[in-house]
């Protein structure tokens, strides 16, 4: 009897990790675990792979989301307008409260959540993911150029985009280089893991899913031809383009790598 009454006084005290609720709302930093299980966040591989998401479900027992922090809605598996235990993906109900939302979806959900993230998605959950020891986080910066290549945009239009983007990721890697990470984080800048993409994804893979399937093959990558030459046109015009590597890789030695990967 007295052991009973002493798990229930620690519930009392400690609540279940990741569960908040109006009873025992914790105070910041001093819940019982940020979520109640491991989860996975990948920023910038469908930047570079369009039909990145389809592919990764056929490699991962975990469900996979689209961008669930996206600015249009939640983009959940197979795009269902009401996600797991009916959470709504309306994006303003998710705006309400972020943090909810993914706590959540995380308790309620008996299978390992895996969700694409972008410097275009709502920057709220920057510090809880990247101090949450669930966080599982494969971050490529820099992927947001690409979309930006072929975007029939003009040139103001992509130069002020660009500017947007870079300062909103720039901002984020301040978080993610901070002394208080606590998530399992793995970041490459965009002209390293081009060089060797499979390796790459294999270790992170494995690390979310130890059974998951071998890869073979990578899924069709986004033309990255003219990007040198619209990287130059926008130091021409003033900026600073950052977060692309040191010196990105030539796109004829590119090529050769993913020829020689698939």
């Amino acid at each position: 009897m007295s052991r009973i009454i002493n798990q229930t006084v620690r519930r009392r005290v400690l609540g279940r990790p990741g569960l908040y609720m109006q009873s025992r709302f914790p105070r910041k930093d001093a819940e019982n675990g940020k979520t109640s299980a491991p989860y996975a966040v990948i920023q910038g591989l469908a930047d570079i792979f369009p039909g990145f998401e389809s592919w990764l479900q056929k490699h991962l027992s975990c469900q996979v989301h689209g961008h669930l922090l996206g600015p249009e809605g939640v983009e959940f598996a197979g795009r269902a307008r009401t996600g797991p235990g009916a959470i709504s993906a309306d994006p303003l109900i998710r705006d309400h409260d972020p943090q909810g939302f993914l706590t959540s979806l995380i308790r309620i959900t008996d299978r390992m959540q895996v969700f694409q993230f972008s410097p275009r998605d709502n920057q709220a959950l920057n510090w809880f993911m990247a101090t949450d020891p669930n966080a599982h986080m494969l971050v490529v910066t820099g992927a947001w150029k690409l979309p930006l290549l072929h975007s029939d945009m003009p040139f103001d239009d992509v130069r002020r985009v660009f500017a947007q983007l870079q300062r909103t990721e720039l901002e984020q890697l301040e978080v993610l280089n901070s002394l208080w990470v606590r998530a399992r984080l793995h970041h490459h800048d965009l002209g390293d893991f081009l060089l060797n993409p499979k390796p790459i994804l294999q270790d992170f893979l494995l690390q979310i899913d130890p059974h998951s399937v071998p890869i073979t093959t990578l899924p069709a990558m986004r033309d990255l031809t003219g990007l040198d030459q619209m990287l130059r046109r926008l130091r021409n015009a003033g900026l600073r383009p950052r977060l692309t590597g040191e010196d990105l890789p030539p796109i004829e030695l590119l090529s050769a790598e993913r020829a020689a990967a698939e």
